[in-house]
C-alpha cells in the first residue's frame, strides 16, 4: 500500500505484505493523521485481519503495522469515527458479514462488539466528518442496498436505518463518490475528506 501526493503525484510505500500473505486493502486514516487502520488478507483467501500502523507528522510510517483483529473470518472496511477513538469495520463473509466497532486507543484495540441494526450481508460503511451520519451497503438476491442511520447531535440516539438506494450494479461502495467499487485503487490512501457526505 502506497501514498500517493496530490500535487506532485509522487508515491510512497507505506505497508508491503510479508511473504505467503494476501493484499492491504481498505486504506482509512484516524482524524488526527496518526493512525493508518487497513485489512491484510492471509494465505486463507476467504480470511483477513485489520492492522494499525502508526505514521509521523509528514505520513511516514513509524516502525511496524500491528495487528489489531485475530478471529479466524475477514475483517475489512475499517473507518474511524470523528473522534479518532473507535473503528468500525464489516467482519465475517458474505451470509455472516456483520457491521461491528472496535475501541482504539493510541495503538491499542479493545473488544469487538457488534451492530445488530446493521444486519447480515453488510460492506463498506463510511460515516460523516461530524459523525451524525453512517451509511453502509447491504446484498439483496436482487442487488446491493445503500442504508443510512442518521444520529441527533443532541441526545446522540440514533434513528432507524433508512434504505436510500437499491441497485445490481457494482456501485454498493458509499464512502467514494463517482467511483464503482471495482475501480477503487489498493495502492492509494484514501483521505478522510474523501468519505463524500456532508452534515
Amino acid at each position: 500500500m502506497s501514498l500517493l501526493s496530490v500535487d506532485t503525484r509522487e508515491k510512497h510505500r507505506l505497508t508491503t505484505p510479508p511473504p505467503g500473505a494476501g493484499d492491504d486493502d481498505g486504506p482509512s486514516v484516524s482524524p488526527d493523521g496518526r493512525w493508518l487502520a487497513f485489512s491484510r488478507g492471509s494465505e486463507i483467501k476467504e480470511i483477513s485481519q485489520l492492522y494499525l500502523l502508526e505514521l509521523s507528522g509528514d505520513l511516514q510510517p513509524k516502525g511496524e503495522p500491528k495487528q489489531i483483529s485475530y478471529e479466524n473470518q475477514a475483517h475489512d472496511s475499517p473507518v474511524w469515527t470523528p473522534d479518532g477513538r473507535e473503528l468500525l469495520f464489516i467482519s465475517g463473509m458474505w451470509e455472516t458479514a456483520s457491521l461491528r466497532r472496535m475501541l482504539v486507543s493510541n495503538g491499542h484495540a479493545g473488544k469487538q462488539q457488534p451492530l445488530g441494526f446493521a444486519g447480515q450481508y453488510v460492506g463498506w460503511p463510511a460515516i460523516s466528518h461530524q459523525g451524525q451520519r453512517l451509511v453502509y451497503s447491504r446484498f439483496v438476491s436482487t442487488g446491493w442496498e445503500i442504508w443510512r442511520l442518521e444520529t441527533s447531535a443532541n441526545s446522540g440516539k440514533a434513528s432507524q436505518p433508512v434504505k436510500l438506494i437499491w441497485s445490481t450494479q457494482a456501485d454498493a461502495d458509499p464512502g467514494i463518490p463517482g467511483r464503482q467499487t471495482n475501480c477503487v485503487p489498493v495502492d492509494s490512501l484514501r483521505q478522510t475528506r474523501d468519505l463524500g457526505m456532508r452534515e
